[in-house]
């Protein structure tokens, strides 16, 4: 996929309850297919709290509900990079 609606709140730092809704509407399913980046929405959120585009708080509370919805998806977790310039 290019993108999913999860991939396009994730990447854009959508507030919590934004992002439960989608999840609610659509499914979780989305949770574990990967853009064209490779990328799950996981990985997405992580960046942004990293990058400190998404406030901290909020970025955990996505990724705890994340995680309890698509468990496995902490899977491809191991594969991501962080790297500071």
């Amino acid at each position: 996929i290019l993108y999913s609606s999860s991939h396009v709140a994730c990447i854009e730092g959508l507030s919590p309850s934004i992002i439960a809704w989608l999840l609610t509407e659509h499914g979780s399913q989305s949770l574990l297919e990967a853009d064209r980046h490779g990328k799950l929405p996981l990985h997405h959120i992580v960046k942004g709290i990293c990058s400190e585009n998404l406030p901290y708080h909020d970025g955990m509370e996505i990724v705890d509900m994340l995680c309890a919805l698509e468990p496995a998806a902490l899977l491809s977790m191991q594969t991501i990079r962080i790297t500071h310039r």
